[in-house]
């Protein structure tokens, strides 16, 4: 077993516009649909452990309440990958599972807990994971030229290739949860 990278393409303007939304309808349906994923991350990140409900940290993202207060990010981050699940779609990673990413790190466009380039929206980074970076579509051309010139292997390379193609023609942008 080991550690693997989960992809998806979105337009983050969509965050964006689930950050603070007004429309109680859109909210309502929004935590209707990740009630599924909001049930198995409290299973995993326990109330009785010290974690907030799911529910209180998807709500306050919505009503535009994120805050860095918190220990620990993790659960806001798995609870916004079930946003992103939901308003995004998720690319085959059969070549990425499992991976190392730390030459991730040295990539300037791979932005790590930012969801939006204006850092309006703060969610706290975790203590350990999932690790998150955020490719916008702006710098797609910088990111492919960065995994061409990688350590990673022909293969991931040629499927990162095919996730900023599909992003790119949807215009959408790219996630990549690491854990």
């Amino acid at each position: 077993m080991g550690y693997g990278i989960m992809p998806y393409r979105i337009d983050l303007g969509y965050i964006k516009t689930c950050y603070g939304v007004n429309d109680e309808g859109v909210k309502k349906d929004l935590i209707q649909k990740a009630s599924y994923d909001l049930k198995r991350i409290d299973e995993n990140l326990e109330i009785e452990d010290g974690w907030e409900k799911a529910i209180n940290i998807l709500t306050e993202f919505l009503e535009g309440k994120a805050s860095k207060e918190v220990y620990s990010g993790a659960k806001h981050w798995y609870i916004l990958e079930s946003l992103i699940k939901i308003l995004g779609f998720p690319c085959d990673n059969s070549n990425w599972y499992p991976t190392s990413i730390d030459p991730l790190f040295n990539f300037n466009e791979f932005k790590m807990y930012t969801i939006d380039s204006e850092n309006k929206i703060n969610i706290p980074a975790p203590d350990d994971f999932p690790v998150v970076f955020t490719i916008e579509r702006a710098h797609f051309n910088t990111a492919l030229n960065s995994m061409k010139n990688s350590e990673y292997e022909e293969d991931q390379i040629l499927q990162f290739i095919k996730w900023v193609e599909l992003a790119r023609e949807k215009n959408q942008d790219l996630v990549l949860y690491y854990y």
